[in-house]
């Protein structure tokens, strides 16, 4: 077991320096990408070194610190990883219990299927056709955003349900179920997703 583990978190540790290595190395031959005097290994050190510090450069679209736009977005981000997992779990259990108990009858073999093609199916792909289903089609959910545009919540956690359910405004039951039905989708596809192998 021990050795397994060694394994994967070396294979982890490569896989982190190819990716990093490969995706400075697209934004270094951009016409304006800053180093551009230094040699490619020494560039990407130095990045590396300021990745270390949480540091990650200034981005080239509107100049703000990638760190400080990490920071806005991280919280929504925790916020659906979370619900999806949540989501996952609150069905995966129950429905991995019922297949088991009924190994080889008809409620196994429909969980299989149903399963095999969740795990076929592209994640954006799905995404696209429940936004194209239930935004687009029929109406009932949002299709982006993480608010109806009638309200307006002040960012405190950076959580939309706890931003809303902080909220003294008079509408907190109705911006709670906003942020509610903005998710809906998001935490549908993510929990869906098949796992990471």
């Amino acid at each position: 077991m021990i050795i397994f583990t060694l394994r994967r978190l070396l294979l982890l540790l490569i896989t982190l320096f190819f990716l990093t290595f490969v995706g400075f190395s697209l934004s270094y031959f951009t016409p304006h990408a800053p180093l551009q005097g230094a040699s490619l290994w020494n560039a990407w050190l130095f990045w590396f070194e300021g990745v270390l510090h949480w540091d990650f450069g200034v981005s080239s679209i509107n100049g703000q610190l990638i760190s400080e736009q990490l920071r806005e977005v991280f919280p929504a981000t925790m916020e659906l990883c979370i619900l999806a997992f949540g989501f996952a779990l609150l069905i995966g259990i129950p429905v991995g219990m019922i297949a088991g108990v009924m190994r080889n009858k008809w409620p196994d073999t429909l969980i299989s299927a149903v399963a095999l093609v969740g795990f076929s199916i592209p994640v954006f792909w799905l995404a696209l056709l429940l936004t194209l289903f239930f935004s687009l089609t029929l109406g009932w959910l949002p299709v982006s955003g993480r608010f109806d545009l009638l309200y307006e919540v002040k960012n405190v956690t950076g959580f939309a349900l706890i931003d809303a359910w902080l909220s003294d405004s008079p509408w907190r039951h109705e911006m709670i179920v906003s942020a509610a039905r903005h998710m809906v989708l998001p935490v549908l596809t993510l929990a869906v997703a098949p796992p990471p192998k």
